[in-house]
């Protein structure tokens, strides 16, 4: 629900919290996805500020994914890390991370993780102005946004699938896209 209201520091503190209470079961998977949720929350943020803190709140949720095998976390992570790439200006680097998240979301069916690298791939093949592969991501990452409900990232999606169709000077798709 913070996160809804962007109420990032009580959404912070609340997956804190949830992080304790899980260490205190000895429950290393909710921590490992407290841990996803936390550096998710700092993300958003959009602030230079917390880039450190997505990337320790990540990369603790991955050795906690490593240790329990489980994928979910390790490709929450992985998305996390590609978007302290992301924002260095590390596109390659971060397109490794989140195709390596795209491979296992698309085995274990995770869709929200899925949409979320998708639209972000879709966005850097179209800021290199590779369009062709800008729209093989945003297109699928739109369809499977609309699918799931996912109205933010549908947007994101048609926004880099429009400026691909822009870019290759296709303005009839661009302005239908739009």
């Amino acid at each position: 629900v913070w996160h809804l209201v962007s109420n990032y520091d009580q959404a912070v503190e609340d997956f804190e919290a949830v992080q304790r209470f899980a260490a205190r079961l000895g429950d290393r998977v909710k921590e490992g996805e407290a841990l996803c949720n936390q550096a998710s929350s700092h993300w958003w943020r959009f602030s230079e500020a917390y880039k450190g803190l997505v990337e320790k709140c990540a990369r603790e949720a991955m050795v906690i994914a490593e240790e329990t095998g489980d994928e979910r976390i390790l490709a929450r992570g992985l998305f996390s890390l590609a978007m302290v790439d992301q924002k260095a200006g590390k596109l390659r680097e971060a397109d490794a991370k989140a195709l390596r998240s795209v491979e296992i979301c698309r085995r274990r069916g995770l869709t929200g993780p899925l949409v979320t690298d998708l639209t972000w791939l879709g966005g850097h093949a179209a800021w290199r102005s590779e369009y062709d592969r800008s729209d093989e991501y945003s297109e699928e990452a739109s369809r499977l946004a609309e699918t799931s409900h996912e109205g933010f990232y549908q947007i994101v999606s048609l926004c880099f699938l429009c400026n691909a169709h822009a870019g290759r000077g296709e303005w009839d798709l661009a302005f239908k896209v739009l």
